[in-house]
């Protein structure tokens, strides 16, 4: 697998680059049990050190075995990638000042070879994200502060415009982009790992007895994902739904909420879903 993490600069790697395709590979060569499996798609993305007391627990526990062919293992290979590959303001302004991008962006309106095209990008983070971008022992603190709050939000309430093809806005969004190298110190690393945590615990905790509902609560992380607003959109829906799930545990449920979830982008669906079953979003 090394072969499809050659640019790999600690585990904020590549969404795009990763792809179906090693995800799709690292399940079909793995045939391991989860642990195994878990373990290669960390070290893929450079996520192993941090990660590596979590899949510990999940191995130890040896839920998954050929007599599921191993469906619990890749799928947990799968959404674990995926989610140590999020996006944060340092993620987001690296992506937004690749070469690939502007590339992209002058094939789409058809800018011949040598016209001049303006990228303008829109950014509008909120006092979370710039909290979450803080090393952990300032971002935490700084987040819980109501005074801080108060007086730091008024910074964050407008979007703003940047041009990417300027000077300043290019070196502004790049110098934020090198801040990769210092990712794992920030307070959005520290919990998300520890979101992460819980989910692989959950998972093992759930499957062994009962494999369908593990499997299910595997498979629907994959709703919490994006960006401000939409990353935290999507972690409510995804704790609602352990909420409304972990008693009956069934996996119908899961999987009918996981599919109400991805329904429509405000979670109207998602609600009604919720109040048919007597519990809230």
């Amino acid at each position: 697998h090394a072969r499809f993490v050659a640019d790999v600069g600690g585990f904020d790697a590549f969404y795009n680059e990763l792809g179906e395709v090693a995800l799709a590979d690292i399940g079909a060569e793995c045939t391991t049990h989860a642990g195994q499996v878990t373990r290669c798609a960390a070290v893929n993305i450079g996520f192993a050190g941090a990660a590596d007391a979590d899949l510990n627990v999940f191995e130890r526990a040896a839920v998954d075995s050929a007599d599921h062919e191993h469906a619990l293992s890749t799928e947990v290979a799968r959404q674990l990638a995926l989610q140590m590959c999020y996006e944060d303001t340092i993620r987001v302004a690296d992506l937004k000042t690749r070469s690939q991008r502007t590339g992209a962006i002058r094939e789409q309106v058809g800018a011949i070879p040598g016209q001049p095209v303006r990228e303008v990008e829109y950014f509008h983070p909120r006092f979370e994200e710039f909290c979450d971008t803080l090393p952990a022992f300032l971002g935490g603190p700084l987040l819980r502060s109501t005074l801080a709050r108060r007086f730091l939000s008024r910074l964050f309430r407008k979007g703003r415009t940047i041009s990417t093809t300027g000077i300043t806005g290019f070196f502004m969004l790049h110098m934020i982009a090198k801040l990769r190298r210092v990712r794992r110190s920030t307070w959005r690393y520290r919990e998300h790992r520890a979101f992460i945590s819980d989910w692989l615990d959950r998972v093992a905790a759930n499957a062994g007895d009962n494999y369908d509902y593990g499997l299910s609560i595997a498979r629907c992380i994959e709703i919490v994902r994006g960006y401000g607003d939409t990353h935290k959109r999507g972690k409510d829906r995804y704790l609602a739904m352990i909420d409304a799930t972990s008693a009956g545990r069934s996996a119908d449920t899961v999987r009918r909420l996981h599919k109400a979830a991805l329904a429509d982008e405000h979670g109207d669906t998602f609600k009604e879903v919720l109040e048919k079953m007597g519990a809230s979003a």
